[in-house]
């Protein structure tokens, strides 16, 4: 069973426990397409929507936890933010693991820096060339954690 299927047979009660999913599942929820917005929110484990109905026409939401599973969870997992929630977790999976965390963490802040520098601008590309040098000799060295993953085989989830 590949992520999507799990993800799509899961409840969505418990789904909405995981505060990653449920900021996923909002952004969705909140795309134009849908007239009714609804939002959940995890510190209260609330459920809000935009435009509120009048109080007279729906007892607090009756059902819509079992209408958002029927009908917005399944398109939910055939979109790129099912596979960007995927991807996040496997990258926070990685990083709070034993085996790179901390260096992958450190390759990404260093290579943020280098791709906010302009390395035409002259004033600038000393230091640039510095982080450069400073990525290749800590963490693009033969045995080191972030080449180990780039060398992985990582095989494709089928799409749905």
């Amino acid at each position: 069973m590949n992520d999507v299927e799990i993800i799509r047979s899961t409840n969505l009660i418990i789904l909405l426990e995981d505060e990653i999913f449920a900021d996923f599942f909002n952004t969705f929820l909140s795309l134009p397409v849908f007239g009714q917005t609804p939002f959940y929110t995890v510190e209260n484990a609330q459920w809000s929507l935009w435009p509120e109905i009048p109080h007279d026409m729906i007892a607090k939401y009756k059902g819509l936890l079992t209408w958002l599973e029927k009908y917005r969870l399944p398109f939910f997992c055939k979109t790129n933010l099912c596979f960007h929630y995927i991807l996040c977790q496997e990258l926070l999976s990685f990083v709070n693991s034993p085996e790179g965390g901390e260096e992958l963490v450190g390759f990404w802040i260093l290579t943020e820096e280098m791709l906010s520098i302009d390395e035409m601008d002259l004033e600038l590309r000393d230091h640039y060339l510095s982080l450069l040098l400073m990525l290749k000799a800590t963490h693009l060295q033969e045995g080191s954690r972030v080449v180990t993953l780039c060398n992985m085989n990582i095989n494709p989830q089928p799409l749905v």
